[in-house]
């Protein structure tokens, strides 16, 4: 029997032990120079050893929790490091502030995260680099969805708000099907200029999976390979690299997310609407939307890529993440019950562990409050009853007439923010805070972790306004 031939073998051994070198020569590296002429870094948990710093104290789920209690315990702005990843944790409105707003010329990057780019959600704003395609994608955003502009699709949100009351008056035990439907129908509608199916939708569903495989790839920990992106290498086969094979099926997911709803769109406009494109050979009339309106202002080829990649962008957007079918009937609240758990609920089982503000968390919070508040539900409908009647609906233009009802929902979003963290920002320069050392390079990120406690000390009072005029509806 001859002997195996390890020779193919070699490369792969190379990738790995030389891997391993360089990040302990990195490591010591870093440490020499830091120790010898840099300030201090914030103060955070000790690490557990040289190589992997703090890789074991880092949650993959809700590490705001963490965060929060690190920011009690070592202060407003924690430090900890996974293998050459630094990050910094700010728990404090002021140092947000200082940091992120006023010195937004460094910090306005965003920091490398492997699996980001391996899954294919490098598209998305929210994790981009900055740079010339980060400015471009953010023209077409303020362009579409700036208050001005978002008036043209005021006809398109209240025609599936209506379809929600309506499906609530049949079947109000599916609620919360309704309230995640009509997220959906909105984003879509605006968007896309597609009407999605009540149940089942394959475009809602394409989404939902999608974004299902976003949370494995960026919390600091989750992934050996966002600690070391030479593992990337790695072939398929090899030990430990089995998240090539997740990496392929979130990317695929991600291209279908990109192309089928837009194509979608291109084959509904009407070919005299972009007649000097010789591309766009579809026939019909398409529904206004944000993808229509912006093919039709630019219609080159070189913007088709931009406009794709925002619209998926906001379509990605609404599903970061809705709660799932459980999060309310398992922790105590039911349709025919007011009482709920509120130490499950301050554990963050109505706030999304992704990334972006969404409806239908807003939605579900607003649900379980009502149920557990009805005297508050009975004030907000003496306010609509006695400025709106009984012979309509609510419209946009009541909003300024009903400040008792628009408290109400700013006091939703305040009190149980959807985003516990920000997006994670990247690090363009060295720099300096409060005497702490914040290094330079797309291996440092910054994390908001603002507690509860503290967004309702910056967050200001939204009720005030109402206590004149509800005075005088109580009358």
């Amino acid at each position: 029997m001859a002997l195996l031939d390890f020779s193919s073998y070699f490369p792969v051994l190379y990738i790995a032990l030389g891997s391993v070198i360089v990040l302990f020569s990195r490591t010591l590296v870093q440490s020499w120079r830091f120790s010898s002429k840099n300030p201090p870094y914030p103060p955070g948990p000790p690490t557990r050893g040289l190589l992997e710093g703090n890789l074991k104290d880092i949650p993959t789920s809700q590490p705001w929790l963490t965060y929060t209690q690190w920011g009690k315990e070592y202060g407003e702005l924690v430090h900890f490091r996974i293998y050459g990843q630094h990050t910094i944790v700010l728990n404090s409105f002021e140092a947000v502030k200082s940091l992120l707003e006023q010195r937004s010329n460094i910090y306005s990057d965003r920091p490398h995260i492997e699996m980001i780019y391996l899954t294919g959600w490098v598209y998305n704003i929210a994790f981009k680099r900055y740079g010339a395609e980060w400015r471009a994608h953010r023209r077409l955003f303020q362009q579409s969805f700036r208050p001005e502009a978002s008036l043209a699709y005021r006809p398109i949100i209240a025609r599936k708000v209506h379809d929600m009351l309506y499906n609530l008056l049949l079947t109000p035990e599916d609620f919360q099907n309704h309230y995640k439907t009509v997220a959906a129908a909105m984003i879509m509608g605006v968007v896309y200029g597609y009407d999605i199916e009540p149940k089942e939708d394959y475009f809602v569903s394409l989404a939902e999976a999608a974004v299902s495989k976003l949370s494995v790839c960026f919390f600091p920990g989750a992934n050996a390979v966002n600690a070391i992106p030479i593992l990337r290498y790695l072939p398929e086969w090899f030990p430990g690299a089995a998240f090539h094979h997740f990496a392929k099926e979130a990317k695929d997911l991600n291209n279908q997310m990109i192309d089928v709803p837009f194509e979608f769109v291109k084959k509904t406009m009407s070919f005299t609407c972009l007649k000097h494109h010789p591309s766009y050979q579809a026939a019909g009339t398409a529904p206004p939307s944000v993808a229509s309106d912006l093919l039709s202002k630019f219609p080159s080829e070189d913007a088709e890529k931009n406009i794709k990649q925002v619209c998926a962008t906001a379509y990605a957007g609404d599903k970061l993440h809705a709660p799932n079918d459980t999060d309310i009937h398992c922790h105590g609240l039911k349709v025919e019950q007011t009482r709920y758990d509120f130490t499950t609920y301050d554990k963050g089982h109505f706030v999304s562990n992704d990334f972006m503000m969404q409806t239908s968390s807003l939605m579900g919070t607003f649900f379980s409050l009502m149920a557990l508040h009805p005297e508050i539900q009975k004030k907000a409908q003496r306010e609509i009853d006695h400025v709106v009647g009984f012979s309509r609906l609510v419209d946009f233009d009541d909003r300024e007439s009903l400040p008792y009802l628009d408290a109400l929902c700013r006091e939703i979003v305040r009190w149980r923010p959807v985003l516990p963290l920000c997006v994670t920002h990247g690090t363009s320069d060295e720099d300096t805070y409060k005497g702490y050392y914040i290094p330079k390079g797309k291996r440092t990120s910054l994390s908001c972790s603002l507690p509860l406690t503290i967004s309702a000390n910056v967050i200001p009072n939204v009720w005030y306004k109402t206590i004149l005029l509800f005075a005088l509806i109580q009358t």
